[in-house]
Parts: C-alpha cells; structure tokens; sequence
C-alpha cells in the first residue's frame, strides 16, 4: 500500500512538472542591456534595447538581425524608439521621424514629423498620437489622429496631463492606445474605462467596470520612493518625485492595456497570490475571460517590459544574480 501511494505521489509530481514546463519557458539572452519595450506577433519578437531594435524570431527566439542606433542619419533614432509590426513592413517611430523596415530588418524608407513622442500607431493611411497643451488653468494631454503627412486632423480626447500648472504631478501615468484593424482603442486616464473608436474617432464601443478602489498607503508610498532611490539615477529628479508627488486615494483602476489577436488584455493592479489581474474582452467591448497572470513587477510604478500575444504572456526579466536578461513565456490560462 505504502508503495502504492509513494508511486502516485511521484507521479503526480512529474506530471505537474510537465504540465507547468508546458505553460511556461525561459530563453537567456546574453545580448540585452536595457531593454524597454517588447513587441511580438506570430513571426518576429522585436525589443527595444539602447536605442536600438533587436529582431528575433518568434519561433525559436534566435537573433536576426539588430536595427539601428542613436543619431539622426538613415535608420537612426532620436530618443527611445518604439517598434510597430505591421502586415508589410515594421515601422519604427522615433522622436520627429518614422523609419519603414522590411522584415528582412533593411531600411525602406523614412519621413519626418513634427512630433516630439516617439510613440505612434499606423491606422491605415492615417496616425495616432498624442500632444501636450498648455492653458491657462492646467496641462491637458490630447490623442489626436494625423494625416498621412502628420497634419492634425482631430483631437478625439483631451484630458488634465500627469503635470500640473502648480508644481504638483500625479504619481501614476496612465497612457495606452492603440490600432487594430483600422479601429483605436483607447483608454481613458480615470477609471476602468476604454473606448473603441473607428477611423474617424466616433465611438463605436465603450467597455466600464466599477471601481475595485485598492487602497494606496502610506507603505505603498514609501516602498514606491526606496525603489526609485535603488533604480534611478538622476537623484534630483527622485528629491523632485519626493517633494511634488501627490499621494493617491487608491490605485489606479488599469495597470496596462494591450491589444492582440482580436482581443483586448486589461491588466489591473489588483493581485491574488503574487498574480496581477488579466481582464480579456473582445473588439465589441464584451468580457471573454478574467484570470491572474504571473506578472513580475518590482514596483507598482516600474514598467517591465512586457506583452501580450495569441493569450501568452512574454516579459522580460532581470537576472542581477547571473547578470543577464530572460525572456520568460506563461501561457495566459
């Protein structure tokens, strides 16, 4: 009997080994320095990393190619460039230019703009970005579509900016939009609350969910403060974060947004046994599926590098002990 039940408790063990090694896997690359953004599709896995982009193969996560550099010739960026895999080409937008590669990572073509974020989305022939406005009250931040040569051709939101007129700046940065088969998908700075927009900026689908209100402390500011002193550099900019903070009620009600693959992932800051919750929702703004995924975030205010696609979860992982990066894959269950 005892035989028995030590074979089934070996058992057992190895096939919940082989079912977790079947969820989850972790690819050293030996090559990373610092890496910022990670953006993936069926074929490619592009990371941005010391201003430049590193092009992998999303199959077997070799190293294709690495796309550019620091200036401002031909295929270089000014300031941190943002990757975009589109179905003809891989965009690169960087401040004031938007770079064209083919997927063989060689350079097409390039065209100036006029904006000062690097961050921009390809809506069919047209572009998605945002701009900052000052007035007399306050600085808003606006999301504006712009022609094919960067033209402002609307505004379709504008709200109070993370800085404020007196000094004063919100701790938390809430920022997300993005395209996906010539809709926008946005999310507003207040509340759970996202719209999905056609190509004109109507509102075609609005998704809202009531305030989970997860209580900010006194601790969760001080432990977000011992962060920054560990992880950024520029101690006068910590001394200034320190003095002109304003300490939130509760968290934000949206940690993350990301669209793949026809669905919508809303990561919030509310987490169960070390997991962060993943709401899913289609492109009609219907609820799929509500889960916690192993999201490992040293900070509530760090910005790990990570996506979603085809329902996995890819994020990029410090090794300090071994000095290294990981790219570490769960399947999103």
């Amino acid at each position: 009997m005892n035989k028995t039940i030590k074979f089934l408790t070996t058992y057992i063990f190895f096939l919940t080994n082989i079912y977790a090694c079947l969820l989850s896997s972790t690819t050293i690359l030996n090559d990373l320095y610092n890496p910022q953004y990670i953006v993936v599709d069926k074929k490619f896995l592009l990371i941005e990393d010391n201003l430049k982009i590193r092009m992998y193969s999303a199959e077997n996560i070799k190293l294709i190619k690495t796309i550019g550099r620091k200036g401002e010739g031909p295929g270089e960026f000014i300031g941190y460039p943002y990757p975009q895999i589109l179905h003809d080409s891989i965009m690169i937008s960087s401040v004031g230019k938007i770079s064209f590669f083919n997927f063989s990572g060689d350079l097409m073509n390039e065209q100036k703009t006029k904006l000062v974020t690097p961050f921009v989305k390809k809506l069919n022939n047209k572009y998605i970005s945002h701009s900052i406005k000052i007035e007399k009250d306050d600085f808003y931040i606006q999301y504006n579509i712009y022609t094919s040569n960067f033209s402002k051709e609307l505004t379709f939101y504008k709200g109070k900016w993370l800085l404020h007129r007196d000094g004063k700046r919100d701790l938390f940065e809430i920022y997300f939009f993005d395209v996906y088969n010539g809709k926008i998908v946005f999310a507003l700075r207040k509340g759970f609350k996202i719209e999905i927009l056609d190509k004109k900026g109507s509102i075609l689908y609005t998704i809202e969910q009531p305030p989970k209100n997860i209580i900010f402390t006194h601790k969760d500011m001080e432990n977000i403060f011992k962060y920054m002193d560990v992880h950024n550099k520029n101690k006068g900019f910590v001394r200034a974060m320190k003095r002109k903070c304003i300490k939130p009620k509760y968290f934000p009600e949206i940690r993350k947004c990301i669209v793949s693959d026809g669905k919508i992932y809303v990561v919030t800051y509310l987490k169960e046994k070390e997991r962060s919750e993943c709401i899913i929702f289609n492109m009609q703004g219907q609820q799929l599926k509500r889960t916690f995924i192993p999201l490992r975030v040293a900070s509530p205010i760090a910005r790990p590098p990570f996506t979603i696609n085809n329902d996995k979860l890819y994020q990029l992982v410090e090794n300090v002990e071994n000095e290294h990066w990981e790219l570490v894959i769960n399947k999103i269950e």
